[in-house]
């Protein structure tokens, strides 16, 4: 109830245009003298009740971020990215694996090489027997 009357008592005093109810009093009187005719028109103001209610404090803003701290990642080798264990922004320890190379090549030039060397060593042991 008393909200209601200080808020009618708000309303009401700041749209009394003749008594003064804010700005500039010079500037009233230089309009009073010049707009004569609507000195007495009147100011039609609608009155509500009041009620309490929650009111979602929600702000949006524009902006950009800047993190305190940065590391670059860059592996050993070059190759395709196979699997990735992390997301942009995560934390991540010292030798955390954070992303997985395609070592299917890798794997077969290994093999290739593995073959060689049986090749070198069964020829070295016929050498050897001769």
């Amino acid at each position: 109830m008393f909200t209601a009357f200080v808020a009618t008592t708000l309303i009401a005093g700041g749209c009394s245009w003749r008594s003064g109810g804010g700005g500039n009093r010079n500037a009233n009187r230089s309009s009073n003298a010049a707009n004569s005719e609507n000195q007495d028109a009147t100011v039609s103001i609608t009155v509500g009740k009041s009620e309490a209610r929650s009111v979602s404090a929600v702000i949006q803003a524009t902006g950009s971020l800047t993190a305190q701290e940065s590391s670059d990642v860059a592996p050993k080798v070059a190759g395709k990215v196979a699997n990735v264990y992390v997301n942009v922004g995560d934390f991540v320890g010292s030798g955390a694996t954070i992303a997985k190379l395609d070592d299917t090549d890798a794997r077969q030039r290994v093999a290739v090489a593995q073959a060689a060397v049986r090749q070198q060593e069964a020829a070295f042991d016929r050498l050897k027997q001769s």
